[in-house]
């Protein structure tokens, strides 16, 4: 393995790693995109029911996160296991391609692949980046903000080809371009550790088929389990409950295990928690937020039309642009002695994302109700969502490699996604607070639901953020550098 002491120069894990989870990206981004139009406009599925499946559908691909997690750690390693989930997207993408027209078994089945593909990429590939950062290391922060432009270059590609590549050239081709996204991805991945030489997982050099034959029996159980809980909508509300349960009661046995890092580990949960609620608003933007663009929004910004899911790019872009300031910035603030503590930079995150909605809630709350919401003002919410994602994402990232106990890591990294998990479920559920009626209704009665769901998220955030001031003090204690 190359670690090395530069104190400017990031690893060379770090380009390999940008790239091949901006494929990855691509694919999950140009489906979050197009899954709830699909679903509404496409297979006309009821409104609540798609919010709902969306939001199961999200909070799996993160959840899995554990499943990868446990392969890497106990089978195959994390490498392997990125390969395995690259191969798992190839197959469930195409899977998505040939489904057009087919009902929803196939929509269910190429779902269930492209959660527990994501999920084996998701846990494995950010901690495997992270074992070429010393603890401590004052280059972490900015490598993983990085490493998170590279995140939303992938998924800028993906919503503009979601809605310009839907819009030209139907349903089918852009799930076929995310397999082939896949594709590149796998090369990638492989490619570079191969041509690098980056070899640092001594306990996984000599795999046996004995641990192939366990990963490939998990993967298997996962997919088919997911298809049930796609299936059975009401199997995820038990899913989600038990694995916040577990989570929470591995976490405490770590407490008591690991008496070094209780600290830590304590912290972590709470920064979780935190996590939970951001993810939980922030996901609006692919649920919700998707079908009030396509209701009340002037389609066309700066002269040029934009298809609904594209609007969401400037959320990504905002990313692009913002991310090396703000990443420059926690870095030379901890170069300098003054690091932003990682619960003030949650703190920052709620608060952005708070900042978002009101702008978003007033939109609609003041414009003519009988004509569409102006598009800049949906420019308006993504920037500031953008901002708020690069106070908190990057550093959950950083926080749960530089947190958890040696031995842990993937399963650490696999729970801060469960809290994406949990967050996207929620969101889903949140989303039912913007269901219109089932009868035609006026643009006015639409800026009027709108505006009760979004005003509700408003009070809910509020409520979170004077908890995460009143805990920031005890995380500061907790986390001392």
């Amino acid at each position: 393995m190359e670690r090395s002491e530069n104190k400017l120069r990031q690893p060379v894990a770090l380009p390999i790693c940008f790239l091949t989870e901006l494929w990855e990206r691509y694919g999950f981004y140009l489906l979050q995109g197009l899954l709830l139009l699909y679903m509404t406009s496409y297979l006309r599925l009821d409104e609540g029911a798609s919010y709902e499946l969306t939001g199961t559908f999200i909070g799996l691909v993160y959840t899995a996160s554990v499943i990868g997690g446990m392969v890497a750690d106990r089978f195959v390693g994390h490498f392997r296991g990125i390969i395995i989930g690259e191969l798992l997207l190839c197959f469930g993408f195409f899977i998505l391609g040939i489904s057009i027209g087919s009902g929803e078994a196939l929509l269910f089945w190429a779902l269930a692949c492209i959660a527990i593909g994501t999920g084996l990429i998701k846990a494995n590939i950010s901690t495997y980046l992270g074992y070429f950062y010393i603890r401590k290391d004052p280059r972490r922060d900015l490598g993983f903000t990085i490493f998170y432009i590279g995140i939303n270059v992938g998924a800028i590609i993906g919503v503009f080809f979601a809605g310009f590549g839907q819009h030209h050239f139907g349903w089918s081709v852009p799930f076929y371009t995310a397999a082939g996204g896949s594709l590149i991805g796998l090369l990638t991945i492989v490619g570079g550790v191969y041509l690098k030489k980056l070899d640092f997982e001594k306990k996984h050099r000599d795999v046996k088929v004995i641990h192939y034959l366990a990963s490939f029996l998990v993967v298997l159980a996962s997919v088919v389990a997911c298809y049930f809980i796609f299936y059975y909508t009401y199997l995820s509300d038990i899913l989600f409950i038990t694995i916040c349960v577990a989570s929470v009661m591995i976490l405490i046995s770590h407490m008591i295990k690991y008496s070094e890092m209780r600290a830590q580990i304590f912290a972590y949960l709470l920064l979780l928690l935190i996590s939970v609620v951001f993810w939980s608003m922030y996901f609006q933007l692919y649920i919700s937020m998707t079908l009030l663009v396509a209701n009340i929004v002037n389609h066309h910004i700066f002269g040029i039309f934009f298809p609904t899911p594209t609007f969401l790019i400037f959320a990504n872009l905002g990313v692009v642009l913002f991310g090396g300031f703000m990443g420059k910035l926690w870095f030379q603030r901890a170069k300098a002695g003054h690091p932003v503590h990682d619960g003030t930079k949650f703190l920052t995150g709620l608060i952005l994302m708070c900042c978002a909605f009101v702008i978003l809630a007033l939109g609609v709350t003041l414009s003519n109700a009988t004509v569409l919401m102006s598009g800049y003002i949906i420019v308006a919410v993504c920037l500031v969502v953008s901002l708020g994602d690069l106070s908190l994402s990057p550093i959950g990232l950083s926080i749960a490699h530089k947190l958890s106990p040696d031995g842990c890591k993937g399963l650490y990294m696999g729970m801060w996604l469960i809290s994406l998990g949990v967050g996207g479920k929620l969101a889903g559920t949140l989303s039912g607070l913007m269901v219109l009626p089932s009868h035609k209704v006026s643009l006015a009665e639409m800026y009027s639901v709108y505006g009760h769901g979004l005003w509700v998220c408003i009070a809910i955030m509020l409520f979170a953020i004077a908890l995460a001031v009143v805990i920031n003090p005890l995380l500061k204690r907790l986390i001392p550098y």
